[in-house]
């Protein structure tokens, strides 16, 4: 398994070695990346309805992860009668609370002051 870490630490390009060790170090306890990816398994859950709260969805066009179809159809999961906000930020990656805090914080505040 020694490729593992560094498997790992790809994943979390683009973002600094301090911020990526921040992240993979806890990934390589025993049991951890299991779990880790269980409960991205989890989230293919169909049974849960539509959001019935306002959404706001925060998507960077360089993810590797979350293709532009995936996120534009987030809007699906949302109920009709629900305020849906799609911010699409130019060459941001998957990490956007870590590349861009400053813009996660403003678009959090503007739909709390719109609530």
């Amino acid at each position: 398994m020694p490729r593992m870490p560094a498997r790992l630490r790809a994943l979390f390009a683009p973002l600094d070695a301090a911020a990526v060790e921040r992240y993979v170090q806890p990934l390589l306890q025993p049991g951890a990346l299991t779990g880790a990816l269980n409960w991205y398994r989890r989230l293919e859950r169909h049974d849960l309805g539509p959001a019935r709260v306002p959404v706001t969805f925060i998507w960077g066009s360089a993810d590797p992860a979350i293709g532009r179809t995936a996120a534009l159809g987030c809007a699906e999961f949302v109920a009709p009668d629900r305020d849906y906000r799609f911010v699409e930020l130019d060459g941001v990656s998957h990490w956007v609370p870590d590349e861009v805090p400053g813009v996660v914080a403003a678009e959090v505040l503007a739909r709390v002051a719109s609530a």
